[in-house]
């Protein structure tokens, strides 16, 4: 999950490719860019919370309790695996989050 960086990396590509190819460049692959830009960017207006900045459905207290650590980078890892699970929709609750953080302990 890029989060609020991801509309900077959208526009930087654009004008990337508007750079090397001095305009537009081939049509359709430009149209392409274009599309998935564009797509990106309405995600990222239109879907704010469920997408780029969903709520966290478990918390580092949440994960020390499951596996039985403490505080460190293996708990922020973890975090971060399920922040990125969450915004590409392969979790959705605080169960699957628990499940998945237990998965990618083993």
């Amino acid at each position: 999950a890029t989060g609020d960086a991801g509309l900077a990396v959208c526009l930087h590509a654009l004008a990337d490719y508007l750079a090397i190819h001095q305009g537009m460049g081939e049509t359709a692959v430009f149209q392409r860019l274009l599309d998935i830009v564009v797509h990106l960017c309405r995600h990222y207006f239109e879907q704010y919370h469920e997408v780029v900045a969903p709520p966290a459905l478990v918390n580092g207290r949440d994960l020390m309790q499951l596996l039985h650590v403490k505080p460190g980078p293996e708990i922020g890892r973890l975090l971060r695996l399920i922040e990125e699970a969450q915004a590409a929709g392969d979790i959705h609750t605080r169960d699957q989050a628990l499940q998945f953080a237990q998965q990618s302990c083993s």
